[in-house]
């Protein structure tokens, strides 16, 4: 839930800007700035630091094999995951489980 949080203020106050522009009672200058609060805010979600919980998953995942190992050592490097890495780390351990169940085509819920 508090992932949340960083992305849903900022579209929260675009709105409520937009709203109050529509009432003549902001300026535009504040709308744009609201609107490019919030397009930073989604342009900077991938590369922030995930919560106590993604760091939990991926020191779970960084065992299913090499590959997976390999990948959280490249993410830990500077201290934190952020979702990319996390989502780097989700690939080389699935794929470590397909090297080690013998799966030649991933195993897509598709």
């Amino acid at each position: 839930m508090l992932n949340v949080i960083p992305v849903a203020v900022p579209l929260v106050f675009t709105a409520g800007a937009i709203i109050l522009f529509a009432r003549r009672r902001v300026p535009l200058s504040y709308v744009f700035l609201a609107l490019g609060l919030g397009m930073f805010s989604l342009v900077a979600w991938p590369f922030w630091p995930v919560d106590a919980k993604g760091e939990h998953h991926a020191i779970v995942l960084s065992r299913a094999g090499p590959l997976g190992a390999k990948a959280y050592r490249s993410a830990m490097s500077d201290g934190r995951i952020t979702r990319d890495e996390l989502r780097t780390i989700r690939e080389a351990s699935g794929q470590d489980l397909d090297t080690e169940y013998g799966l030649s085509t991933p195993n897509n819920r598709n």
